[in-house]
């Protein structure tokens, strides 16, 4: 047992990331070989994708490491390294990454799921972060895009994509369908219900529906789905499958998860750029985050096959599902964060040999 204040060492339960909802645990069968001792730090232990990790390392799910324990402070990393008993390093958000001990003995690891966006320069903001990222082994990024705007600043880490795990059994309609009554508060099957990714309507969203057909919006029942709904995880689930889309129309206002989770439900979703979508949209569903006119005609497009089918709800995506399980299945994760751990201790041998 490592001894410190700030360690914490009780296995999260883990949570299905914007939703609070648990996921199951899946064992990886290894031959035996060294483990790796992880110690995680983190700027907040009750973070999504902390959780992630650290239930990950729990379960056995990364091949031949586990978890050494949790830290929130710089005493405690030197309390942990003290012992000898660490060979890892993960910091697993990019705020803990200030705390990356200078000539640090042992392997570093940061993952960099979220950065600032400037509207204005259409591009990640990083700031302050560059001289904390430079002190890493290996930065482990969601998206390629994301990993390019950073090893642009900061050259020296290598750069690994590692994609969230997203239990897609649990939004796929046809292993887990919740029936539109847990709507029922606010539903009404005579007209066409679609989603909204963030708690109000962006701008850009609000001239859209003023542009729309008489008939399409009456047809209308939007729900807000933000971080602030007070939708509970069944309802919320029941919605992305049962709306005929949702709609991303602020890239600043949204958790990127909402939109996995919608994919996974095989629900038809819109965003105004690529980079959130993750690679598991298509170009025809990507929208100007500034012409309402595309959201309008969009709208007025899924309204009329709505009415072409008699508002009968639509079929899931199959296409999408199967993209989602391809790219972010629970064991789709582990195995990049093995193969980052592999190359930190590869690189910080490296670096104390030069």
């Amino acid at each position: 047992m490592i001894n410190g204040a700030a360690l914490l060492t009780a296995p999260a339960s883990l949570a299905c990331t914007w939703l609070n909802h648990p996921l199951r645990s899946y064992h990886w069968a290894a031959e035996a070989a060294p483990m790796k001792r992880v110690l995680l730090v983190t700027s907040d232990p009750k973070e999504a994708d902390h959780r992630y990790v650290e239930e990950s390392l729990d379960r056995a799910r990364i091949p031949f490491c586990t978890r050494a324990g949790t830290v929130t402070d710089a005493a405690g990393i030197r309390d942990a390294l003290a012992t000898g008993n660490i060979d890892i390093l993960h910091f697993t958000d990019s705020q803990s990454a200030r705390m990356i001990p200078v000539g640090c003995p042992v392997a570093t690891v940061v993952t960099v799921n979220e950065l600032p966006w400037d509207k204005e320069r259409g591009r990640f903001s990083i700031g302050h972060l560059s001289d904390d990222l430079a002190l890493a082994d290996v930065i482990c990024c969601e998206t390629p895009a994301m990993g390019k705007a950073l090893s642009e600043v900061v050259p020296t880490p290598e750069y690994h994509v590692v994609r969230p795990g997203v239990d897609v059994d649990l939004f796929d309609p046809d292993i887990n369908q919740l029936p539109r009554e847990h709507l029922i508060d606010f539903d009404d099957e005579s007209k066409m219900l679609v989603a909204i990714g963030t708690f109000d309507t962006p701008t850009v969203l609000a001239d859209a529906i003023e542009m729309l057909p008489e008939e399409v919006a009456e047809d209308l029942n939007l729900i807000h789905l933000g971080q602030e709904s007070n939708l509970v995880p069944e309802q919320i689930i029941s919605v992305l499958q049962h709306a005929e889309a949702i709609l991303f129309a602020d890239l600043s206002r949204f958790h990127r998860h909402a939109l996995l989770h919608a994919a996974a439900a095989g629900c038809p979703t819109f965003v105004t750029d690529s980079e959130p979508a993750l690679r598991v949209l298509q170009d025809e569903d990507l929208l100007s985050p500034d012409e309402p006119r595309e959201w309008a005609d969009e709208l007025t497009r899924i309204h009329s096959e709505w009415r072409r089918a008699g508002g009968v709800p639509r079929h899931p995506d199959e296409e999408l599902i199967g993209r989602m399980r391809r790219m972010y299945s629970l064991s789709t994760a582990p195995r990049a964060i093995e193969h980052a751990y592999d190359a930190a201790g590869t690189a910080n041998d490296l670096r104390k040999n030069q």
